[in-house]
């Protein structure tokens, strides 16, 4: 991440070895509301990031690209995504607030173990920092502009559009009347005021029936989310316009969850000791539920049994 300093001193430049040109900095004079943003890619590291300011918030959003999707899951999802992309958002103190990740696992390992840190640390001014993070991030991708400076960055363009429904609903606040009360009383505690939300996305497919992929939420008790992480194992992500909520489920009494995004650490498949997306989501929905880290090789990690639709939040 960039310092401050760095940022308002000089312009982002592009690797010109990979695209050849400068990244371009947007913005509107005339306007106090309207966000100012550079995004700059790294040919080593094979990373993006973008810096953006409004009304003297500062917010960094970055993206990471790994492997190929497994052929597999984009011959069952043609629109599935060729890359998986990992995202980042990093507010004005330098805390994560959103992390998503697009494969197996987090890219960059760091993205997760700082991620984690944060959200076991959070406070109300937290809260705060974040939303006003959410909504600069927000500011920019409601202008449907082309983000990266070549073509050659579209699946990192693309992860960023679809982010725009996810990041969308962070900016919602409420109570918590009407939640649904903590199932796991030994996962509780009653001097923890905070509430998980975890949310199923799906979408039909070709070869095996759906698709899924999940996302987190961290809510203060008055109704404030403050952390965001999604999964979007190894096809088309939640958010997407192709993608639909199948279902979401609060827990009251949390602290905070130590892991974000747990994935399923066996190969992709179809076959026994395999897995595909929906037990991904199952592990990830089962770890908010039960406020626990679930195993990634055993059970339906790896047993015989196909998982053609996504889970239920029961």
């Amino acid at each position: 991440m960039m310092s401050k300093a760095r940022y308002f001193s000089a312009m982002f430049v592009v690797s010109s070895v990979a695209l050849g040109q400068d990244a371009t900095i947007v913005t509107d004079a005339t306007a106090t509301q309207s966000p100012q943003y550079v995004f700059s890619y790294d040919a080593k590291t094979n990373e993006t990031q973008g810096n953006i300011e409004i009304n003297g918030v500062q917010v960094t959003i970055e993206t990471k690209r790994g492997k190929r999707n497994p052929a597999l899951a984009r011959k069952n999802d043609p629109s599935a995504p060729e890359y998986a992309i990992d995202v980042r958002i990093i507010d004005q103190n330098g805390t994560p607030i959103f992390v998503q990740v697009g494969g197996n696992s987090p890219i960059d390992k760091k993205w997760s173990a700082s991620f984690d840190s944060a959200v076991s640390s959070s406070t109300e001014d937290r809260g705060q920092n974040a939303q006003q993070a959410f909504a600069a991030v927000d500011a920019v991708l409601s202008q449907n502009k082309t983000l990266m400076s070549s073509a050659a960055l579209a699946p990192e363009q693309a992860a960023l559009t679809n982010l725009r429904a996810l990041i969308k609903s962070t900016l919602v606040t409420d109570s918590i009347s009407g939640y649904q009360e903590q199932e796991f009383p030994f996962s509780a505690q009653a001097a923890c005021t905070e509430i998980q939300i975890a949310e199923i996305w799906k979408k039909p497919t070709l070869i095996f029936a759906e698709h899924s992929g999940s996302v987190a939420k961290w809510k203060m008790s008055n109704g404030t989310i403050y952390t965001m992480w999604s999964a979007c194992n190894h096809g088309t992500c939640p958010g997407d316009s192709t993608m639909s909520k199948k279902c979401s489920k609060s827990f009251l009494l949390r602290c905070g969850y130590s892991r974000a995004a747990p994935n399923c650490s066996t190969a992709y498949g179809l076959t026994k000791g395999y897995h595909v997306c929906n037990d991904d989501t199952y592990i990830q929905y089962d770890a908010i539920k039960r406020n626990y880290s679930p195993s990634t090789t055993g059970g339906t990690c790896s047993d015989a049994s196909l998982r053609a639709y996504a889970p239920s939040c029961d």
